[in-house]
């Protein structure tokens, strides 16, 4: 697409759609509502056989703001790539269709960038599970900024103001170009997030409470176990800490990120009989770990480690002989 087709000032926001006919309309009407209004709604139909498709046309016909895609199953990476080609916003911003958010999110964010001069704007994201009350949260509205650098740091290490997703962020269209979803892939959010961040001079954090994301019943997240999750996810840490080869310092915070999940990981594959898998992280995790790197744990983090790298199933019979010893007092 060329520069002159962008709108200055417009936020491009991608919706993919699949299957969720029984959020959809919550999902979208919190779009239509926002106070900001010079917006573009891409809906994208990825194959859904329920009622969306048929929903996402009756959106469009109601507010001109609305583009529809129909197009076949592609999964998650590939409606939102699909939803990207098209965008004429100067911004971009990703919502979930089974997620919703506060009527002035765009605008309070497209504020910051505005009086910070960011790429990126984050706010705080409310997980609720589906059918339950939304416990709303006060935040206090304070406003960081952050380096590239700085902020590529608190994504890996410390998740004190920035997690993974996309959907809780505003961006510069231009960060994305050259950077894709990857198709077929799961966790496909922190597979480009720290790219992403790598492509902007500056990355405020907002603190209010402006998305929610709704653990739904039958949900990729809420699955029990689908081995491509463990994998995929594995992939993530070892592509990341490959990545950042050339730089001792965000390859350690790679690491560090890395040694806090990779045992929950190898355990979720093993407790489900899934051994091949379990040996996969093992052996691809063993292949990048550093004994002076795992000072930065903590201690009880650095303990499982160690015992990890000798092999996961110390961990795994010191756990299940623990539980057995807590039954038989």
């Amino acid at each position: 697409m060329e520069i002159t087709s962008i709108k200055t000032g417009m936020i491009s926001i991608i919706v993919p759609v699949f299957q969720v006919e029984k959020y959809l309309e919550k999902c979208v009407r919190s779009i239509i509502n926002q106070t900001y209004q010079n917006l573009e709604i891409i809906l994208v139909d990825d194959g859904s056989t329920d009622s969306c498709g048929k929903m996402c046309d009756n959106f469009a016909m109601e507010d001109s703001r609305i583009r529809v895609i129909h197009k076949a199953n592609g999964g998650l990476s590939d409606a939102r790539n699909a939803g990207m080609e098209i965008a004429k916003g100067q911004y971009i911003g990703f919502v979930d269709s089974d997620d919703y958010i506060e009527p002035m999110m765009y605008e309070q964010m497209m504020k910051v960038i505005m009086s910070e001069n960011v790429d990126i704007v984050s706010c705080f994201a409310v997980e609720e599970e589906e059918d339950k009350p939304v416990k709303m949260e006060y935040r206090g509205g304070n406003i960081r900024v952050f380096s590239s650098l700085g902020a590529i740091e608190d994504l890996f290490e410390k998740n004190l103001y920035f997690r993974h997703a996309v959907w809780n962020k505003l961006y510069n269209r231009a960060l994305f170009d050259g950077i894709r979803f990857p198709v077929g892939k799961l966790f496909e959010d922190a597979a480009i997030m720290y790219r992403v961040f790598e492509k902007a001079d500056a990355i405020a954090y907002i603190d209010l409470m402006l998305y929610h994301y709704v653990q739904r019943k039958g949900s990729i997240s809420n699955n029990i176990y689908i081995p491509d999750m463990v994998v995929h996810r594995l992939e993530n840490g070892i592509n990341a800490y490959y990545h950042y080869a050339d730089n001792p310092e965000l390859q350690r915070m790679v690491y560090v990120w890395n040694a806090r999940w990779i045992y929950y990981l190898w355990e979720t594959a093993y407790r489900n009989k899934d051994f091949i898998t379990a040996e996969l992280i093992y052996k691809s995790y063993k292949g990048i770990s550093k004994l002076c790197v795992m000072k930065h744990l903590s201690f009880r983090a650095w303990v499982i480690n160690i015992l990890y790298l000798v092999h996961p199933k110390i961990i795994f019979l010191y756990k299940k002989t623990k539980k057995l010893r807590k039954k038989l007092r």
